[in-house]
């Protein structure tokens, strides 16, 4: 057996250093556990590369085009109309799924129409074949169309071809549209404003008429300065007390 070296060489010394900072950076310790941020916090201050920047766009989007659905609304004023050649068409356009009924566009209790605006998605687009079919009026469809850009909802009419809400075209024309109507509007307003102070000043009342002729009303102040009650000459005239209230503060104001 050859004999222990008396003196050992520099490179078979113990390096307790060396053994310190190994064990530090290979064994964490509880110190080092609670220094080290959580998994979440890493993953929020990450960069994403371009390349998984880009695909997280493209699976959004698959996913948005993946849910898009065509919903066709085909309506009749009558029962003794026909749907067939709406539905057809609905059908030929690539409506997956169609709500029909028979229901005046007038007539704001439309079930097909409630049902299909409470199961409408964000993606699908309606179709209709005409826009009268959807709205009978300017600001009635502004009004849903404006429903369906919040849900994030298009539209598009078959025969109307630049109403469609999934083009920027479109988006422009109804942009025109609403504006036109909003004038249009105000010019109404104006319009009955200035009648009805043009009436007024010709001596026209509003309201509804009242319920007592001129000898009924100088009869029924005279029985008030007579000192009767206000309910016992309403009941024999057959009218409410507030007429006859209503008869004695305007004797009173004129």
């Amino acid at each position: 057996m050859a004999p222990w070296p008396a003196c050992p060489s520099d490179c078979d010394r113990y390096d307790a250093s060396a053994e310190h900072t190994l064990r530090r950076e290979l064994i964490p310790t509880q110190a080092t556990c609670r220094r080290s941020p959580p998994r979440a916090q890493l993953l929020r201050h990450a960069r994403f590369a371009p390349k998984t920047w880009a695909l997280m766009v493209l699976h959004k989007l698959v996913h948005k085009w993946s849910h898009e659905m065509k919903v066709g609304y085909a309506r009749v004023s009558t029962t003794e109309q026909d749907l067939s050649a709406q539905l057809a068409a609905l059908k030929k356009a690539g409506c997956q799924r169609i709500y029909s009924e028979k229901r005046s566009g007038a007539n704001g209790n439309r079930d097909a129409l409630r049902r299909m605006l409470k199961e409408l998605q964000a993606g699908d687009i309606v179709v209709v074949t005409r826009l009268d079919r959807l709205a009978r009026s300017v600001r009635d469809l502004l009004n849903i169309l404006e429903r369906f850009g919040q849900d994030d909802i298009g539209f598009v009419s078959l025969r109307e071809k630049h109403i469609d809400t999934t083009s920027a075209g479109g988006r422009l024309v109804l942009n025109i549209m609403a504006s036109i109507a909003e004038f249009e509007r105000e010019l109404i307003a104006a319009r009955m404003a200035e009648g009805r102070q043009r009436a007024m000043d010709n001596g026209v009342k509003f309201g509804p008429p009242f319920k007592l002729d001129a000898f009924q009303k100088r009869e029924a102040l005279a029985r008030i300065k007579a000192g009767e009650s206000q309910s016992l000459i309403a009941r024999t005239y057959g009218v409410d007390r507030a007429t006859i209230s209503r008869l004695q503060k305007r004797a009173a104001a004129s």
